[in-house]
């Protein structure tokens, strides 16, 4: 998932950037093509919401890499690019994930990621990495090369 920028990001396609970098190194290090199962979405609040519960039901015994890149808040993915607007709180998508029975790695790069650790509450076989501490806002930016 993509997040929208804000008025203060001075790059606009700077999310975007960060996921075609790291869909080509994914490409290049693990063979992945786009046939494999690869899709990308950057919308509303509902949008996301439907995409992730339509990913987790098609894959469900099935690995699934969920990536977001984007704004964040306290409590969510400000997927409008600002904290107090659009937000898809980890708590509404925390429950979509307990059907899930293959293994989820979540890579959260925005503002707060560590408390996207939230979402893996019901899942036990998982791999979580967060951009940022649960407290604090700040750069995301070259997250996946240090992973």
């Amino acid at each position: 998932m993509v997040g929208k920028t804000n008025s203060n990001d001075k790059d606009k396609n700077r999310f975007s950037l960060e996921v075609s970098k790291l869909l080509m190194d994914f490409k290049k290090d693990f063979g992945i093509k786009n046939q494999d199962g690869y899709r990308e979405i950057s919308g509303s609040r509902a949008e996301v919401l439907g995409f992730v519960q339509d990913s987790v039901l098609e894959w469900a015994n099935d690995d699934l890499l969920l990536i977001y890149v984007g704004h964040g808040s306290p409590g969510g993915w400000a997927l409008s690019g600002y904290d107090n607007a659009d937000v898809l709180e980890y708590g509404i998508l925390k429950p979509l994930f307990s059907p899930h029975k293959g293994n989820l790695i979540f890579l959260n790069a925005c503002c707060y990621g560590f408390t996207g650790k939230e979402i893996l509450e019901y899942h036990s076989r998982n791999f979580f990495a967060a951009a940022v501490p649960g407290d604090k806002a700040g750069a995301i930016d070259g997250f996946f090369k240090e992973i």
